[in-house]
């Protein structure tokens, strides 16, 4: 199969047209405020290596940051987002890649913010200060991947973390947690989230569920630990308070001071089964997608258009109708498939969801990886 006409036919053919608007030096903005009020939906802004002040997306653009390119955050004392995106509109897509929050420019830790957002909204490769927040509030479709975040809050929205990593900060009492879910349905494969640790009191959980769905899934490398504090108290690497909890058993699960590491209050829901995890990496013009799922099941590899995520019991569906398959094949007694796969030269910002569909026992949905092909 000729992957590359296929994948170029599928994922090209629908883009619009683009123009390409440069930030920093030798470009024609100083900011990146400026060119996202003069871009039009689709456009391409580019941000040379630089410190950049705060800024806020609110249309469907690509913003692809050089190496070296950071937010400064709102300055000293000042308490706000170093970026916020918002309202994008249901079937479009705003990209933020490679830009850091290294620091909060002050006093105040910087936060970035993803509100109000019909459309898809991916985050990649970008760099946060642990004091920093990311929240996603009352959005369809988020993806994060490789991110290093400081803590993140989910409130009624989809979110897929995709080897990332997220860091409780430091309580009086009690630690905070990297994670916290308030409600909506999230997935995480790959990465490490890890409890803030507690001054006088207690560390806290890694992952706190108040509500909703999360997923988690990914090799022995992913790790989920517990915060630890002054008293040593027993804490669960996972609380679950309400909503509902789908783990696999092989990422490594730390509680701290002899706590369990899953702890289930009454009335909410924890499952535990084989859950396939998906990894996918682009070097130059390859790319190589990992399945990791039970021996001898048949695993197939599939990318397609963006589309909404369709709740499904167990892990939502990212992909759309119109779709193809970019691997296929066994899993070996390893129970970890690689297989490798020619792309095509694509504009910048191209992206698009991949999944996996594993067929054994029964059929069941692997992590998607929102994935960038150029």
């Amino acid at each position: 199969m000729k992957h590359s006409l296929v994948c170029l036919g599928l994922l090209v053919a629908a883009a619009p047209a683009q123009e390409t608007h440069i930030v920093g030096p030798g470009g024609q903005f100083s900011e990146i405020d400026p060119a996202i009020d003069a871009a039009q939906p689709g456009d391409i802004i580019l941000v040379r290596a630089r410190s950049y002040d705060n800024f806020t997306v609110d249309k469907p653009v690509r913003l692809l940051g050089d190496p070296g390119a950071t937010i400064a955050g709102p300055g000293f004392h000042a308490l706000g987002p170093a970026f916020t995106v918002r309202d994008i509109p249901a079937g479009e897509v705003a990209i933020i890649r490679g830009l850091d929050m290294p620091t909060s420019g002050g006093l105040v830790a910087s936060s970035a913010t993803v509100i109000n957002c019909a459309g898809l909204v991916h985050l990649e490769n970008m760099l946060m200060s642990d004091s920093s927040s990311f929240r996603a509030t009352d959005c369809a479709q988020v993806t994060v991947h490789e991110c290093a975040l400081g803590y993140a809050t989910v409130d009624n929205s989809v979110v897929a973390f995709t080897d990332s990593s997220a860091l409780g900060i430091l309580g009086l009492a009690e630690g905070a947690p990297a994670l916290d879910i308030l409600s909506g349905r999230v997935v995480i494969a790959g990465g490490s989230y890890t409890g803030g640790a507690g001054f006088f009191g207690s560390g806290g959980p890694a992952i706190r569920v108040q509500g909703g769905r999360l997923v988690l899934t990914g090799d022995a490398g992913t790790a989920v630990a517990a915060g630890t504090g002054l008293t040593p108290t027993p804490t669960a690497a996972i609380d679950v308070l309400a909503g509902e909890l789908i783990l696999d058993p092989t990422p490594t699960l730390t509680p701290a001071a002899g706590g369990p590491p899953v702890r289930t209050a009454a009335g909410a829901t924890f499952i535990q089964r084989v859950v396939p995890a998906l990894d996918v990496a682009v070097a130059g013009r390859t790319m190589t997608t990992s399945v990791r799922a039970a021996s001898s099941s048949l695993a197939v590899v599939i990318a397609s258009p963006i589309a909404p995520p369709l709740p499904l019991p167990g892990m939502d569906l990212w992909l759309s109708f119109s779709h193809i398959v970019i691997a296929q094949g066994t899993i070996p007694p390893t129970g970890l498939r690689v297989d490798s796969i020619s792309l095509p030269t694509l504009s910048a910002g191209t992206t698009s969801p991949v999944q996996a569909v594993v067929l054994g026992a029964g059929l069941s949905l692997s992590n998607p990886v929102m994935t960038r092909w150029d």
